[in-house]
């Protein structure tokens, strides 16, 4: 419904518009809505109350800064302000209760940009009359007039069923339950094990007493040890949500402690809990209550499905008042939904109009229909990719919505698409078969109710199966100038090997569109070898290169070979692709071989090299052929063969005898001949082209040929020592001088035959001649093959001859000749172990060598020589006899006496023996000896003489007594007081014991010859000196073991006490004298020594007793017993001896046991 004409005036839809702040006056007398004036000319007076708001905050702002009278000022506006927005308020509650409402349509079509009237309202005093609102002194109420729908919900009463228990609690230390709670003592953790409770539960009582708080709980708890709870069970919602950060709770699960009175359900949109929207709520204390009353949608309502799809849940909408003009009887507003925004669900709602927050009239319900498709809403839907083959439907469908969102139920619209095929389903979605030939991105152009759409999908159209037979199949040269196509007939490509071609396959459907790339199998077999290292009649893959594109890129390396009828066989290849064959007949390639590669011939040499015999031909054959192996085929090539030097690594001499044919197929048969035998290296050279890798160099053995006896060597010396070799050395030969090789000398048997002495000191018969014949080890250069070898340890001149089979070799004549002086080998007879000084003696001498041969003519070097060059004039040779054969006869003395005399024997210049001999001294002769002795002694101290003989070489003779005597006269001395005494080199000590003084006469004859007559004055006793007395009691002391504690002290007091012989001739020293004047404390030593100095005074009648040369047994029985160095007694003996004879050899000491040794 709408007026013939209107003013339309936008009403916001956040918030109601708040009325001017400023008061207002009432027209005086009437009513308080005034019914003159235009709604155009009060609207124009009309003030917004965003701008007053504005204006108030401004001044407020201001007013901070202003005097305190303005600010009291301010306070009193804003007082008078708030008491008009109280009047106007009452004033719109008023307008809205006497007005009317009524509602125009029930159904409104949904659209994007659509406007429609759903009702009016019909302005009316107090008493029923209609009233004009445009004369409203302030703003028009029209600013404050609004539409709301609300989406009608269903309502559901929910409560909880809550059970309690009781529950005995310890406290623990320091009064605590163990639990944590929350303000409102809910258990949000248990803290100990051995309580029966859990997170969620809520403390009642305690103890009986009811608690609230805290607080209140640790009142209860104070001063006990045990309490006794009323705990009320929690954790179990009034129902479970999907999510509470969402502004609709989704409902879960429904406890079985909720009681529900009403249809909620698991799946429901629950939008307000006790009127409250979920949305900011606290989701425990909202579902944790005992009560609690929900409005919801259910889940399978429409409204319900796109808020859970789009989650939108704004109904508030603009609205657009529509006033009648012209009559004032008749105010009526009509009120427009304009431009649905935002864009309205389809369903159900609730509408109401507001004058402010006072609704006119009752609310009605206004149900928002589905529109008519909208191509931008629209949706187009395929269950997969947006992809086909060519000429292959593509399905997919195209569902409706209208211009607000919401999904076409029905069908009817005006669907066109583009080379396809639609088909209405009736239900607000469309079936679409849509199909296209050629590959690529299509966009799909749909058009909805004569709209196009924005936004059409691109489907990508992809090629069909590939079409084989339509392949388009070539090959190709890498090099973009060279051409491979063959102009010979039947075949299509001619390539020389070593070129890199391609094998390239383009692939289409049977619409000609190009194959995606790598979505077929490509392969090619090859029927000959042609590429690299591929196998033959094997599948081998192309790679994609691009849309339909594969290639194959590789080298060509194998050459087609000739048959054996010299014709070509030449190399294919078939393109499958997946597994079908492109072409029925093979493509045809001819490969042909490449320039000559050195590297890549080669002989047919093994590696041993080539072996033949001097003189006689042998063969080879050298392969010719490209870097690739292939067998140069095709053409002539020109093959030399050269020397070969190791050493410069160079070609040397060109062959002369060979000779060279080709047999068509890259191959060259060679004939040559070489009298020279040696091993040597060769090359060749194919067409001027060298190359000396090991392939082309190679070993030539050139042996000899069979022995040729007028062409051997035989050289060597024919003279040598016995027990050495004649060595000589045979060079086997064949007929060109070549030196035969080891093998052919083994089959070759040398003897030596006919040995003849010719000259010799031994019987013919007794010759022992060695030889032997062997073969010498073959080294590079050596030009001999046998070595004979001949030897004997005799001496002889003898002659042989050499014999090969029964060939005479040679006839050689041999000399050996003795060897050098052998010590070993010499002989030394009758060499005295003892001689004498000066006595010729003579010893018999063989000189041989090694080998016991005599050897002569050596006398002249036989001497006897001392070891030590320093007695070198104590031997003389006196004569040397050569007897033949190597014996000798030498005659020698020696003038020196040894004991031990080291001599040694010569024989041409080398010691034959080595002895060691004793030599005597000869006899005594008194010429050469010497006597000494004293001219003067003392009675009864003995007389000292030394005689020393010597021979008449001057060597010290034997100290034997038969070659000397002794005679003494005078002093009453007779032949047996002589004593003789041998000492240590041939010294003799003659003593004997003048007891009265006189004159001694000594003779001493040497060998029955005079030595000397020697003169010597004995003093009487009583000349002794104190001196002569002390030497006399020491003396005895040496003797007579008893004095020896004593002699010391007795010596010292004969000379401090002036004892002369004077006083021992008057007998003044008797046993008194000892023991009292000398200190002699044993009396029978004092007696001992008495009686000895009591015996002095007797003269010759003395007994001879006291001194050892003087001792003499007195045949009274007694005991000999021998002292040896560790018994008693016999070191003093030696001792006294060696200070008298310090020249004296003590031999032996015996004691005479149990016997007096004086009378």
């Amino acid at each position: 419904m709408s007026a013939p004409s209107r003013h339309v005036q936008s009403i916001p839809s956040t918030a109601a518009a708040r009325p001017s702040l400023a008061p207002y006056s009432m027209v005086p007398g009437s009513y308080p809505i005034s019914m003159g004036g235009s709604a155009s000319s009060s609207s124009s007076h009309g003030v917004s109350s965003t701008t007053l708001y504005s204006a108030m905050s401004l001044a407020s702002t201001q007013g901070m800064q202003i005097s305190a009278a303005l600010q009291q000022e301010t306070e009193r506006t804003a007082l008078a302000t708030m008491r008009a927005e109280a009047a106007e308020n009452r004033l719109l509650r008023s307008m809205a209760r006497f007005s009317s409402l009524t509602s125009l349509v029930n159904t409104v079509t949904a659209a994007r940009h659509g406007n429609a009237i759903i009702a009016a309202v019909e302005s009316r005093n107090e008493l029923g009359e209609l009233a004009s609102w445009d004369d409203f002194v302030t703003t028009s109420p029209l600013q404050y007039l609004k539409a709301e729908l609300k989406t009608p919900l269903a309502i559901a009463e929910l409560k909880r069923n809550m059970s309690q228990y009781e529950i005995g609690v310890p406290l623990m230390e320091g009064g605590s339950l163990g639990l944590k709670l929350l303000p409102n003592l809910c258990i949000s953790r248990v803290q100990r094990d051995d309580l029966d409770c859990q997170e969620g539960d809520k403390i009642v009582s305690v103890d009986g007493m009811s608690v609230k708080s805290i607080d209140e709980l640790r009142v209860s708890l104070k001063g006990k040890q045990e309490v006794t709870m009323i705990i009320e069970t929690g954790g179990t919602p009034l129902f479970t949500i999907h999510d509470a950060l969402t502004p609709f709770w989704e409902v879960t699960s429904i406890p079985m402690t909720t009681t529900v009175r009403g249809g909620l359900k698991p799946g429901d949109l629950v939008l307000r809990v006790n009127d409250e929207p979920v949305a900011g709520l606290d989701t425990r204390k909202a579902l944790d209550t005992a009560f609690a009353t929900i409005g919801y949608l259910p889940g399978e309502s429409k409204v319900a499905q796109r808020i859970r799809k789009e989650g939108l849940m704004s109904f508030a909408t603009k609205v657009e008042v529509v006033v009648k003009e012209g009559s004032v009887s008749e105010p009526k507003y009509n009120i427009m939904l304009t431009k649905f925004e935002p864009e309205m669900f389809a369903g159900t709602y609730e509408a109401s109009i507001l004058l402010g927050s006072h609704q006119i009239g009752k609310s009605f319900q206004l149900e928002i229909a589905e529109g008519p498709a909208d191509a931008q809403n629209t949706q187009v839907v395929l269950s997969g990719l947006w992809q086909t083959v060519a000429g292959e439907p593509l399905h997919f469908k195209i569902v409706g919505y209208d211009g607000a969102n919401n999904l076409k139920l029905l069908g009817g619209c005006k669907i066109a698409v583009s080379e396809a095929k639609v088909t209405d389903l009736q239900n607000g979605t469309y079936s679409v078969e849509w199909t296209h030939t050629k590959v690529g991105k299509r966009k799909i152009m749909i058009s909805v109710n004569g709209e196009i759409k924005q936004g059409v999908p691109e489907c990508d159209v992809i090629a069909a199966e590939v079409d084989a037979k339509g392949s388009h199949v070539e090959m190709l040269s890498m090099n973009p100038s060279l051409s491979i196509t063959s102009k010979a007939k039947g075949v299509e490509y001619s390539v020389v090997a070593g070129t890199r071609c391609a094998v390239s396959v383009k692939l289409f459907d049977t619409f000609g569109n190009a194959r995606p790339r790598g979505k077929d199998k490509v392969t090619f077999i090859q029927l000959a070898s042609c590429f690299e290292s591929e196998p033959v009649g094997t599948e081998i893959p192309l790679l994609a290169v691009g849309l339909g594109a594969y290639e194959y890129q590789g080298l060509v390396v194998h050459a087609c070979s000739k048959n054996g009828d010299n014709v070509i066989e030449t190399s294919g290849f078939i393109v499958l692709v997946n597994g079908q064959k492109v072409r029925e007949d093979p493509m045809i390639v001819d490969v042909l071989p490449s320039e000559v590669n050195l590297d890549k011939c080669i002989a047919t040499v093994t590696p041993s090299g080539i072996h033949s015999r001097a003189g006689e031909k042998f063969e080879l054959d050298v392969v010719v052929r490209d870097s690739w192996n292939n067998l140069r085929n095709r053409t002539h090539d020109v093959v030399e063969l050269f020397e070969y030097n190791s050493v410069t690594k160079q070609q040397a001499d060109r062959w002369g005898e060979y000779d060279v044919s080709s047999s068509g197929h890259g191959s060259y048969r060679i004939t040559a001949r070489h009298t020279l035998a040696r091993q040597t290296y060769f090359t060749y050279v194919v067409n001027g082209v060298s190359s000396f890798t090991a392939n082309q160099v190679h070993l030539l053995t050139i042996t000899p040929h069979d022995v040729n006896v007028g062409q051997c060597v035989i050289t060597g010396e024919v003279t040598s020592t016995v027990g050495q070799y004649i060595s000589q050395l045979i060079s086997l030969r064949d007929e060109f001088g070549n030196v035969l090789s080891p093998q052919q000398t083994a089959a070759l048997e040398i003897s030596v035959v006919n040995v003849k002495v010719l000259q010799a000191d031994i019987d013919p018969a007794d010759l022992k001649l060695s030889s032997r014949v062997s073969r010498v080890d073959h080294h590079p250069g050596l030009i001999y093959t046998h070595q004979l070898i001949s030897t004997t340890e005799q001496a002889v001149h003898v002659a042989l001859d050499l014999t090969i089979g029964s060939a005479l070799l040679q006839r050689l004549n041999f000399t050996f000749e003795p060897d050098d002086v052998d010590e070993r080998m010499c002989i030394i007879e009758n060499l005295p172990r003892t001689i004498v000084a000066g006595e010729q003696f003579a010893m018999q001498i063989r000189v041989r060598d090694a080998f016991k041969n005599g050897l002569s003519g050596l006398e002249p070097t036989i001497c006897l020589l001392p070891k030590d060059a320093a007695e070198a004039t104590a031997i003389a040779k006196v004569s040397g006899t050569d007897l033949g054969k190597g014996n000798y006869v030498m005659s020698s003395k020696i003038y020196k006496s040894f004991h031990h005399f080291g001599i040694s024997i010569h024989a041409g210049g080398k010691i034959i023996h080595s002895a060691v001999i004793e030599v005597l001294p000869a006899k005594a002769k008194a010429k050469n000896c010497d006597f000494e002795c004293s001219s003067e002694c003392r009675a009864h101290f003995p007389v000292m003489a030394r005689i020393l003989l010597r021979d008449e070489f001057g060597n010290i003779a034997f100290p034997d007594e038969l070659y000397f005597s002794v005679e003494v006269e005078g002093c009453a001395l007779q032949a047996s007081d002589v004593c003789k005494f041998a000492e240590s080199g041939g010294v003799f000590s003659v003593t004997f014991l003048p007891k009265t003084s006189g004159d001694v006469s000594i003779k001493v004859l040497v060998s029955g010859e005079l030595l000397t007559v020697k003169h010597v004055t004995v003093r009487a006793l009583a000349t002794w000196s104190k001196e002569d007395a002390r030497d006399w009691i020491v003396t005895l002391g040496y003797v007579e073991p008893r004095l020896s504690p004593v002699v010391a002290t007795l010596a010292d007091n004969f000379m401090r006490q002036g004892v002369t012989g004077a006083k021992v001739a008057g007998g003044l020293l008797d046993r008194g004298a000892f023991h009292f004047a000398f200190g002699i404390e044993d009396m029978q030593t004092a007696q001992f020594l008495a009686n000895c100095l009591s015996d002095l005074s007797k003269g010759p009648a003395a007994p001879p007793m006291y001194l050892p040369w003087s001792w003499k047994t007195s045949g009274a029985p007694g005991q000999l017993v021998p002292l040896g160095p560790g018994d008693e007694g016999y070191a003093p003996v030696v001792e006294r001896f060696k200070r008298t004879m310090p020249a004296a050899v003590v031999a032996a000491v015996e004691r005479l046991e149990s016997a007096s040794l004086y009378q």
